[in-house]
């Protein structure tokens, strides 16, 4: 019912799901923000392959959402955990990459992990949403853009300061920061 509260209402639960969102989003894209210039200057990619990179993350998107739609009804939490680990590690292994191949496969990785966690996330707001659910899928929204906004100011500071590594950083750490929110989906327990 659009009208009425998600089937597992919480209002903590909520908000540290759309916390996470907006985190692991705003890690996201401080780095997929800034991808033509790391692949260039960073893994040596010729610009001519940059579409291609590109189209290897997106394939591996649609396979990030197929098998976390398999593992969303069956272990909730666990297929969110795992999709933000996975996104935070590849980040962080972006800061070094070793060599231009294993950039391909890290980012095409990152597509991947992004759109595992995104389709149990929206799974899991909605069911702890407190509020109506159409009401819970606009902040919900709200949440992702902001995050997509703050991970570009972000990779741009970084970009005119430290340089176009530090994305991959910023957006692991902000990932890690994503993924300490997971203990907070977890039902109250009862005295």
């Amino acid at each position: 019912d659009p009208a009425g509260p998600g089937s597992q209402p919480d209002r903590r639960r909520f908000s540290a799901l759309i916390a996470m969102a907006a985190l692991a989003t705003t890690g996201a894209f401080a780095f997929f923000t800034y991808l033509s210039p790391y692949l260039t200057d960073v893994a040596g990619i010729s610009a001519g392959l940059l579409s291609v990179v590109l189209l290897l993350r997106g394939l591996a998107g649609i396979g990030g959402v197929a098998v976390a739609g398999a593992l969303v009804d069956a272990r909730p939490r666990l297929s969110i955990a795992l999709a933000v680990a996975v996104q935070a590690a590849l980040l962080l292994l972006l800061v070094h990459p070793l060599g231009p191949v294993a950039v391909v496969v890290l980012v095409a990785l990152t597509g991947y992990a992004f759109a595992a966690f995104t389709t149990p996330l929206s799974t899991r707001i909605l069911q702890t949403a407190p509020i109506r659910l159409d009401l819970a899928t606009s902040v919900s929204s709200t949440a992702v853009n902001v995050g997509i906004t703050l991970g570009a100011l972000i990779g741009s500071a970084l970009l005119d300061g430290p340089g176009v590594r530090t994305t991959a950083l910023a957006g692991g750490l902000l990932t890690l920061a994503a993924l300490a929110l997971v203990a907070l989906d977890r039902p109250r327990r009862h005295r």
